[in-house]
């Protein structure tokens, strides 16, 4: 286990906040390291610790902790089809195809489900259709009669948006409650993640912070986006792709869960053989080859050609600029929570900078 030198990733961190805020690619910030019961924390603009983000698509790595606890409930296995527990989703056309696929619930945590899997779909369904739908039921009934965009498990394309908002329907009908309900119940609740939630108070809407952009080389702020956690994008309905909003705090006890196998404040909330299987690749090379694969929920680490992390390093990114990973080799977890549309997802620079700080401050 390699050891961080805190004085040196507080230098290195704030070094390059510095930078991005006079480019205009960082405005309110918390960004924090952990590792070995010592954490870093750094607060930057108008935010403070009890600020909240739209956390985008780092919605998903929670939904596949609620994947695991369903499956360790019994509720279904990774290998079901989903057609099991869902209306339509049965022999499923497949465009340009005389195929027909089943999507199954492993498929759809990595990738491979050709549910809303392209370019073309995700842009033409999600912002043309998901504005109708005001609950998970509609999401269901909508997407179970809609063709895949190729076989499932024989290809993989990111499916930002609609594809894991079918776990947290399963979940929903299985146990009878919002699915909402059921996250803050075996998710937030226990992980002691008191603001997480799909739907803001308006105190906590106080507390959200701005959208920020940049334009010919001027900052500015996304009015429209306000009161709004995912725009374009079903913000009626429990998203699981991309439908939460969090603080700092909260979600640095989510990666600390994860690092701990699947434990928090003394107690499982979901089982350490999920935490493994969800952190390991789930595809194979010649549908998606190292050194960054697709697990659950989470893109994984997988081979030395990926210069910033180490092989074995999982997380994932938001559309805004949020980013995490949990390192269980070295022991750390790191999360960036920033909401600015110029500087947004995996392939951020923010985020990429932010890896690559924090292992040059490691002895």
């Amino acid at each position: 286990m390699k050891t961080i030198d805190f004085d040196l990733l507080k230098k290195n961190i704030e070094k390059r906040a510095k930078e991005n805020i006079e480019a205009y690619d960082l405005t309110d910030a918390v960004i924090g390291v952990y590792q070995n019961g010592n954490e870093y924390t750094g607060i930057f603009g108008e935010a403070d610790r009890d600020s909240l983000f739209r956390l985008a698509s780092m919605t998903k790595p929670v939904t596949a902790v609620a994947a695991g606890i369903a499956v360790s409930k019994g509720i279904f296995s990774p290998e079901d089809e989903i057609s099991k527990y869902l209306n339509g989703f049965k022999d499923m056309p497949i465009h340009d195809s005389d195929k027909r696929g089943n999507p199954t619930i492993a498929q759809i945590l990595s990738h491979s489900s050709g549910i809303c899997s392209s370019e073309k779909s995700t842009a033409e369904i999600r912002f043309g259709e998901s504005g109708k739908h005001t609950s998970l039921a509609d999401v269901e009934a909508f997407y179970g009669n809609e063709p895949l965009d190729f076989l499932p498990g024989k290809a993989q394309f990111y499916s930002a948006t609609v594809a894991l908002d079918l776990i947290c329907r399963i979940i929903e009908k299985a146990e009878d409650m919002p699915y909402e309900d059921w996250a803050k119940k075996h998710i937030f609740e226990p992980c002691r993640m008191k603001d997480t939630t799909y739907v803001p108070t308006e105190e906590q809407w106080k507390r959200t912070v701005n959208v920020s952009g940049k334009k010919d080389g001027k900052l500015f702020v996304h009015e429209e986006y306000r009161r709004c956690l995912f725009p374009g994008g079903p913000d009626r309905h429990y998203c699981g792709t991309a439908g939460l909003a969090s603080t700092y705090d909260d979600y640095m006890n989510f990666a600390k869960m994860l690092l701990a196998g699947g434990s928090f404040d003394g107690k499982q909330i979901v089982p350490r053989s999920w935490v493994k299987e969800m952190s390991k690749k789930q595809l194979p090379p010649e549908v998606m080859p190292d050194p960054v694969v697709w697990g659950y929920g989470v893109r994984v680490i997988t081979g030395d050609d990926y210069k910033n992390l180490p092989t074995g390093c999982y997380g994932w990114s938001g559309a805004f600029g949020s980013h995490f990973w949990v390192d269980p080799v070295n022991g750390i977890t790191a999360v960036y929570m920033k909401n600015c549309t110029n500087d947004g997802g995996a392939g951020a620079l923010t985020a990429w900078n932010f890896e690559t700080d924090v292992y040059a401050s490691i002895k």
